[in-house]
């Protein structure tokens, strides 16, 4: 063996760790113990019938992750609920990599893969700064996300956004 392995060299989580790392960002997940919050995205896996030797070593699609967040979104009641980025309306003329930073601006993220879909990343806001998680760096996980840089900017993503909560008055 030439070097240890690391995540992504020999499984396709990388999709799984986006979700986790989505989960890292948010209040009520910062002191959760990272196996722990594993664990949840791992039992909403298994749930949506996607958690089998061929989806680990082989990488997930777009349609399972987003069953696996709304399953997560679902079960923990958090206000968030996830869309396929084909869903979201874009303005005349917007680029995949403006639609990844209108949606950044707005509070949303998004998990884009490369354009071979090899690979999922997270784009989200990180202390207030555009940002890529990219749980199979090593050296530097997290790094700016300009709106330039292109080549992650998948249209087959997902788009987490806050669900709004509709309130009745009553009399």
């Amino acid at each position: 063996m030439t070097g240890a392995y690391q995540q992504g060299h020999a499984d396709g989580m990388c999709g799984l760790y986006s979700i986790l790392n989505f989960l890292s960002t948010l209040d009520e997940w910062k002191d959760e113990e990272p196996a722990k919050a594993l664990e949840y995205v791992l039992e909403a896996a298994e749930a949506e019938g996607v958690l089998t030797a061929r989806w680990i070593t082989g990488g997930y699609r777009s349609s399972e992750l987003k069953g696996i967040l709304n399953r997560i979104f679902q079960r923990w009641w958090m206000p968030f609920e996830a869309f396929f980025l084909c869903e979201i309306e874009r303005l005349p003329g917007e680029q995949t990599h403006g639609l990844y930073c209108r949606i950044l601006e707005c509070g949303g993220a998004v998990i884009g893969g490369s354009d071979d879909r090899s690979h999922w990343l997270l784009f989200s806001k990180v202390e207030g700064t555009q940002s890529i998680i990219d749980s199979s760096d090593n050296v530097n996980p997290v790094r700016r996300f300009d709106g330039r840089s292109r080549t992650f900017c998948s249209d087959d993503a997902i788009v987490i956004l806050a669900r709004s909560r509709a309130t009745f008055q009553i009399g």
